[in-house]
């Protein structure tokens, strides 16, 4: 058996035939050639080490190892079947190793290749028919002597084969529980989760050496000499993870011991504690969506949406993380990978400079230097080894990942999950999110991620007096409540990405909560999501993200300063209006006529109701006035794919990943590249939402606001009763536009119906968005709609400035399209409300080309009915010439 050789500072390669410096990535290198040859049987006659592939068209460039099918392959030179690319343990294999890799092996035309970095190995394919950065991670790769059929079972052997073996193995023992026991699928999972914590537990504290003792052999062995061994690991497995409050005291394995067993022997082959973190975390996570998708689907977030998340607000080492509604801690697990990176990252560069540094130095010799760079290696190791107290990884471990979830299932989910994926959860709390908890206090976190439940109620007294934002309020939704939490949750100048319905980013109604979260920070960005985002987990809501930094002391203070001064400007523009005011409101009574008197009241009742509007006018303008001096920069995208599909499987089609470029791009100051990002000021921001700004007209004439010209009409009829009277009810469509849906008698309603005027015009207020619009012709006047529909006409004064033929021909074209649907709200359905409506701007050319729009219309209206006509008139003739006169 090879083994790797050491003395005197260096190191033996038995391919190479000659004693080495020792460093770490010669040792790692060695150690793994030991592997090559005592695992996988290859000789080392059929190995090349460091080998220079310049001669094959790459300039400096050296192959760790490169491996032949067979030792007469290496003489003649032939194509090597495998290139392995070494590194030392602590080195992160990034993207630009498996490009490194994978060019080599284009370059040896070789099958596959191998990435290693003494913890963590990985196996590749290249597929020659596809361009570089095409690859495709496998199982394995092949033993020596391999046949050409074993060779390519295994090269069609992907790398989701380990993750499915590892969640088949779940699912099986889900259903032995749920068979065996008749418990349900929450239920079921609660018992395997004891199991695979104590599990862990046992691999942490009981094994043999480097066997792994959590058999189903072992633990009958231990049964003859402890009585209920099961439970007691069990009780000590609790005891193990008390701290993280996992298990209450008196909780109990609720199965039957043969259950249990079968269970262990189930898990016996897999050892949680070395398994890759790739593959039982990405296995664990799809076990629980299958799992819980039906169930508890609202706790899981889409994971390409948790990364885009995570990466926009870019984490730092150090930075301390909260999620107040965790749910299974797919926020944490992201952040803790992400940051893991950085150390690890930063850890090699620090490495890598001072390894330099001693090789480079002039007063001492090759075997001191090997020392040196040795004692490097280990102090450096020892910063990143999560087992010691007070490590980089440690402390992000231990002091930087915290999060609670109101329901005790999903808690313990996390940790659980959070275990699979490499710890970090000690700080996930069993608490209701509203309310601190430990280390889950206010003004604690540099980093906010979550996506709070949505379309709950919150009617708690005790809690909702803790917040600004239910003041005076007996019941408010969950998500809006936990917004402020967040923010309070934040340290000064911290960050919080949030996931929202939509209808927080553009509800009318959601208008105070906008002005409550910018009056405490900054808008960094949003981001719209796809309606197919959630419908996997039954939500079918529309979503968007909110990306936010809170003030610092002096940010607020100068914030509410400016909107003060602001509103006083306002107030003394309006000060001879509010001097007359006052002068009618001092008034006294007289002893006068009683209709002098009687007028005075009048006067002011309506002085009362003009100071109502100046005060209001004193908010709005105010505010808008302090957005101008108070301007600042919002990045916006709307997606159209999140790299989701409305089944819950990821696909590739995602433009988040277009998001985060464009969204670095706009912090360097360079072009946005995408359509579907736009730049927003503040001073401009009325509402959240990115396709508000992104759809916009370029006309060749005037664009006016609608709100100058138009009125809503809200008559109604109480249809009920007139029970015995027939009335004419209207529908609309993006094809007919106002059309005779259906006569019905009075007494079939049970609501009052809008009653509408010629030229008047109508649509679905949910549909409008598809084009569901249409024009009051003279054979409807006097018609009824339904009440839902919004109903809307030229103002008197106006219809000499615009003609309703042409409003409607704007509002009905595929052209202007987009923009209804850009001012539409709501999570649920898109809503166009009359107020909304009026917000939009239109093209106004003169009255004299308007006419002539209208009547180019108007004429092949005229032949589309005529050639409708005809065709019928063919159809009903066609006889004549077909078929025999009798």
């Amino acid at each position: 058996m090879l083994q790797v050789k050491e003395e005197n500072g260096k190191i033996y390669s038995p391919v190479r035939r000659k004693w080495l410096i020792k460093t770490p990535e010669e040792m790692v290198r060695q150690e793994y050639l030991c592997v090559l040859v005592n695992s996988y049987g290859y000789l080392l006659d059929q190995i090349k080490e460091e080998e220079n592939v310049t001669g094959r068209g790459s300039a400096q460039a050296r192959a760790d190892f490169v491996i032949y099918k067979t030792t007469e392959d290496l003489q003649k030179n032939n194509n090597p079947l495998i290139i392995v690319e070494v590194k030392a343990e602590h080195i992160v294999i990034t993207e630009k190793e498996f490009i490194q890799g994978e060019l080599y092996a284009r370059i040896y035309n070789a099958p596959f290749f191998v990435t290693h970095n003494g913890k963590e190995t990985k196996f590749w394919r290249v597929k020659k028919d596809k361009s570089p950065g095409y690859r495709e991670e496998i199982e394995n790769i092949p033993q020596n002597n391999a046949t050409e059929k074993e060779i390519n079972a295994l090269y069609a052997k992907l790398k989701v084969f380990r993750e499915k073996e590892f969640k088949q193995a779940l699912d099986a023992c889900h259903n032995i529980i749920r068979n065996s026991e008749k418990l349900d699928p929450a239920a079921a999972f609660d018992e395997i989760a004891k199991i695979l914590f104590m599990k862990v537990y046992a691999e942490r504290n009981l094994r043999k050496g480097k066997e792994n003792v959590f058999s189903l052999e072992w633990v009958e062995e231990a049964e003859k000499y402890t009585k209920d061994f099961i439970q007691k690991t069990f009780d000590d497995t609790k005891t193990e993870f008390g701290r993280s409050v996992i298990f209450r005291k008196d909780e109990k394995i609720n199965l039957k011991s043969e259950t249990i067993k079968s269970i262990i022997q189930r898990f016996e082959r897999y050892n949680l504690s070395e398994t890759s973190v790739d593959t039982k975390g990405i296995a664990f996570e799809n076990f629980l969506n299958t799992t819980f998708r039906g169930e508890l689907g609202q706790f899981f977030t889409p994971r390409p949406v948790v990364e885009f998340m995570i990466d926009m607000l870019n984490p730092q080492e150090n930075e301390i993380v909260c999620d107040p509604t965790c749910g299974s801690g797919g926020f944490l697990i992201r952040f803790f990978q992400k940051v893991q990176e950085r150390i690890l990252e930063n850890i090699n560069q620090e490495y890598q400079q001072e390894k330099q540094t001693i090789e480079q130095s002039m007063s001492i010799t090759e075997e001191q230097k090997s020392e040196k760079i040795l004692l490097l290696f280990q102090e450096l190791e020892k910063k990143i080894d999560i087992t010691l107290t007070d490590t980089k990884l440690w402390n992000l471990a231990n002091r930087c990942i915290f999060g609670t979830d109101a329901n005790e299932r999903m808690a313990r989910i996390a940790k659980m999950n959070m275990i699979m994926h490499g710890d970090g959860h000690g700080g996930i709390h069993h608490h209701d999110g509203f309310l601190n908890t430990g280390e889950i206090q206010d003004n604690n976190f540099d980093i906010i991620l979550t996506n709070p439940p949505f379309g709950m109620k919150e009617k708690n007294k005790e809690i909702l007096k803790k917040f600004k934002i239910s003041e005076n309020k007996t019941v408010i939704t969950t998500q809006i409540l936990f917004i402020e939490r967040c923010i309070n949750l934040l340290k000064e100048c911290g960050k919080m990405a949030i996931l929202l319905p939509n209808n927080v980013f553009n509800g009318s109604e959601s208008k105070d909560i906008r002005e409550f979260v910018e009056n405490n920070g900054f808008i960094l960005s949003t981001v719209t999501l796809p309606r197919e985002t959630f419908l996997s987990s039954n939500a079918d809501v529309n979503c968007s993200l909110l990306f936010f930094q809170k003030f610092s002391q002096t940010q607020q203070k100068s914030w509410f300063e400016t909107i003060e001064y602001s509103k006083k400007t306002v107030e003394i523009a309006q000060h001879e209006t509010r001097t007359s005011i006052q002068e009618i409101l001092d008034r006294k009574m007289s002893n006068s006529t009683k209709n002098e008197n009687s007028e005075l009241k009048k006067l002011q009742k309506e002085a009362i109701k003009k100071l109502s509007e100046l005060n209001k006018q004193v908010e709005i303008q105010g505010r808008m006035l302090a957005k101008k001096s108070f301007d600042y920069p919002i990045f916006m995208f709307e997606a159209e794919f999140s790299g989701i599909t409305a089944t819950g499987e990821q696909n590739s089609k995602n433009d988040l990943v277009f998001a985060l470029q464009d969204y670095k791009n706009y912090l360097n100051n360079t072009d946005l590249n995408n359509s579907k990002s736009i730049k927003v000021h503040f001073k401009d921001l009325t509402r959240w939402d990115a396709k508000k700004y992104i759809y916009k007209l370029d006309s060749n004439y005037p664009l006016v606001e609608l709100k100058e010209f138009v009125y809503e009409h809200s008559e109604k009829v109480k249809l009920f009763d007139f029970p015995d009277q027939e009335f004419s009810i209207l529908g609309v469509t993006n094809k007919e536009g106002v059309y005779l849906n259906l006569v019905e008698k009075g007494e079939t309603f049970n609501q009052p119906y809008k009653k509408v005027k010629t030229g008047e015009l109508a649509y679905n207020p949910y549909r409008v968005n598809v084009g569901s619009i249409g024009l009051v012709g003279e054979e409807f006047d006097n018609f009824y709609i339904s009440p839902a529909y919004i109903v809307f006409g030229i103002k008197e004064e106006k219809r000499n400035t615009l003609l309703k033929e042409y409003l409607y021909l704007v509002l009905a074209s595929s052209w202007y399209n987009p923009l209804l649907r850009a001012a539409t709200s709501g999570s649920v359905r898109q809503n166009l409300t009359f107020d909304l409506l009026t917000e939009l701007e239109i093209p106004l050319p003169n009255l004299e080309k308007q006419q002539e729009i209208v009547d180019q219309w108007l004429v092949m209206k005229a032949q589309e009915q005529e050639l409708k006509e005809n065709l019928i008139n063919f159809k009903n003739n066609l006889s004549q010439s077909i078929l025999l006169k009798k």
